[in-house]
């Protein structure tokens, strides 16, 4: 296992969708699994080739107990069955012991020799430093990325609406930020990543989406604007800055006491990814989705919001399924996508003639000019089965007739058994176990007195070396200096509660709470998330409700309750909003709806 952070060119390349050029020597790189996008199925990739290597980068993504798991990395060892071994090899930068084995279990790795290199960069300053609330740690960001002097950064954030609203704030500051993550469409990730390789955009704000393959050497700088899940990803997401060799960069971790108790209350609380009530549910639907012939077809997002659990926690609850032998998850097909004609056309005749008649008569494509497609559609029209179709056109892009790239893809499952509820139990238990060691790391480098280094050093079972020990960059412990942003004088540094517009952000979560027809939420719960708070009287909030644009708008205002109070007393006032009961079962509840004029304020959109 390789855990060098500076990593060859070819991840990025190659997640850019079709297959890498061929060498000298006649070899091909093929992305088989990735981060991004979608991916041509394995066995119908490496059937075109001779396998001469297995080489799986961002290994750690194999495993299920890693920080960044990602189930689609699991089929690459069932996809290579078929043919005759080759060497295999893992590159991770953060792999922990238990990650490492079931890398090497995963991966099928005979006898495998570890080689590893320190996690911790000596080019990196580590800084850690408390915030006593949201306007505060804001504050604090705005004052950091000033004294950077226009340095290209990256901010991540555990939630889709933060980065949207922190890259709002810096936009307003005068910075040119862009959020990036899972939500946004696959275009729309595409252009803001090759925006900031461009220089377009100077500052990222994003989740854990953005940076895996990335290679971007000039990033001076990176911070987290809350507490990671684990040291292992915080470590990962700070190794981006610096890369260049002559660059050295301040990585900073703003956190505050609130994010603690966030945290261990995922873990402890009765997170419904964890209950083995959704796990039926989740059973039955996939027994219940549309089929291509034994395999369920999911949209995974969809299927998450339906069951009022996130994406990643849905990933491990299906790879938990799947350890208990109640389903096998199949690689990943496509929905849609878009397909670019080459110049080049099949030689056989047969072949030509079915070429021609999907590329020019169904597709009505032009050399050069991208088509976008949905796949069930352009099947139909066909008269083939979606596999076919994809089958087709991911042939004639590893034969560079076309460029196919896939731009949606759904999970392909089988479910062929019931829930072992004793084994899903063991699993998660095992989960909590390790979630805990994790956070309890995470806490320790946080708000401990040690040195950074060390710790960061010590999660990974490094050689343990402090700063001066390792003649690197002082972490805040080791310098005991004031953090060198503080060079910026505090009254150069904007506010960030004068950029916000109460009035407007209570009628846009209001118009955004009016979608939800079916069960509207409760005016509470639409106070308390825009409030940035995850729970109510101890009780925490759905997830679909935690997916409200404007969640924490209001952490970045003082007296935020009183606020939303006195705004929302207006907007009734004046007839934008208006307050109605609702009934479900034996409880009512007061709910909140956006009128006709407050969808005209609002820009027409409910």
């Amino acid at each position: 296992f390789d855990r060098r952070n500076h990593r060859a060119n070819i991840a990025s390349r190659a997640d850019r969708g079709a297959p890498g050029p061929r060498n000298g020597q006649g070899s091909t790189a093929l992305p088989l699994a990735g981060t991004s996008g979608a991916r041509p199925h394995p066995a119908v990739a490496l059937a075109q080739v001779e396998l001469g290597a297995l080489v799986v980068d961002e290994a750690h993504c194999i495993s299920s107990w890693g920080h960044d798991f990602r189930p689609e990395f699991r089929q690459i060892a069932p996809a290579v069955k078929q043919f005759r071994r080759s060497p295999r090899v893992g590159l991770t930068a953060t792999a922990t012991e238990v990650v490492q084995q079931d890398i090497a279990t995963t991966l099928e790795l005979n006898d495998p020799v570890t080689v590893r290199e320190p996690t911790d960069r000596a080019d990196l300053a580590y800084w850690s430093q408390r915030c006593g609330n949201e306007r505060d740690r804001t504050r604090e960001l705005l004052r950091f990325v000033e004294a950077q002097n226009g340095a290209p950064g990256i901010v991540y954030a555990s939630r889709r609406a933060t980065t949207e609203q922190i890259a709002w704030i810096l936009r307003q500051a005068g910075y040119l930020a862009r959020s990036y993550h899972a939500g946004m469409i696959p275009e729309q990730r595409e252009a803001v990543q090759d925006d900031f390789l461009a220089g377009n955009v100077n500052i990222i704000v994003a989740t854990k989406a953005f940076g895996m393959g990335i290679n971007k050497s000039d990033i001076g700088w990176v911070v987290h604007v809350d507490l990671p899940e684990a040291l292992e990803s915080y470590a990962q997401e700070a190794g981006r800055a610096a890369r260049a060799p002559d660059l050295t960069a301040t990585v900073a971790l703003l956190w505050s006491r609130g994010d603690i108790a966030r945290r261990k209350g995922q873990i402890g609380g009765d997170a419904p990814f964890t209950n083995p009530v959704t796990a039926e549910r989740l059973l039955q639907a996939f027994r219940a989705a549309p089929r291509r012939g034994s395999d369920s077809i999911v949209e995974a997002d969809a299927l998450a919001e339906n069951l009022g659990v996130e994406a990643d926690a849905l990933n491990v609850l299906t790879a938990w399924l799947e350890e208990s032998g109640a389903l096998v998850r199949k690689p990943d097909c496509m929905l849609r996508g878009h397909v670019t004609l080459g110049r080049q056309e099949p030689v056989d005749a047969e072949e030509r003639m079915a070429f021609v008649d999907l590329t020019k008569r169904v597709l009505k494509c032009r050399i050069g000019v991208r088509r976008l497609m949905n796949i069930s559609e352009i099947a139909d029209a066909a008269q083939l089965s979606p596999d076919d179709l994809e089958k087709r056109l991911t042939d004639w892009s590893l034969s560079r007739y076309v460029t196919f790239q896939g731009t949606q893809r759904a999970w392909r499952v089988e479910v062929v058994g019931n829930l072992d509820r004793a084994r899903f139990d063991r699993v998660v238990a095992q989960w909590r176990r390790l979630q805990a060691q994790r956070l309890d790391s995470m806490i320790a480098y946080a708000q401990g007195r040690e040195c950074r280094r060390v710790l960061i050093a010590r999660q990974f079972g490094d050689i343990e070396r402090t700063c001066a020990e390792a003649a690197a960059l002082l972490c805040d412990v080791c310098a005991t200096d004031a953090p060198p942003w503080h060079t910026v004088p505090i009254e150069r540094v904007p506010d960030p509660e004068s950029f916000v517009d109460t009035r407007l952000v209570v009628l846009q979560a209001v118009a955004w709470s009016s979608r939800n027809t079916e069960r509207p939420f409760g005016e509470g719960t639409v106070k308390a998330v825009v409030l940035g708070q995850e729970t109510i009287a101890e009780r925490p909030i759905s997830p679909a409700a935690l997916r409200c644009p404007q969640f924490g708008a209001l952490r970045h205002v003082r007296g935020g309750a009183r606020r939303w109070d006195d705004a929302l007393k207006e907007l009734i006032e004046c007839g934008q909003v208006e307050r109605f009961e609702t009934t479900g079962g034996e409880r009512s509840w007061a709910s909140l709806r956006v009128t006709d004029d407050g969808l005209m304020a609002v820009g027409g959109r409910g």
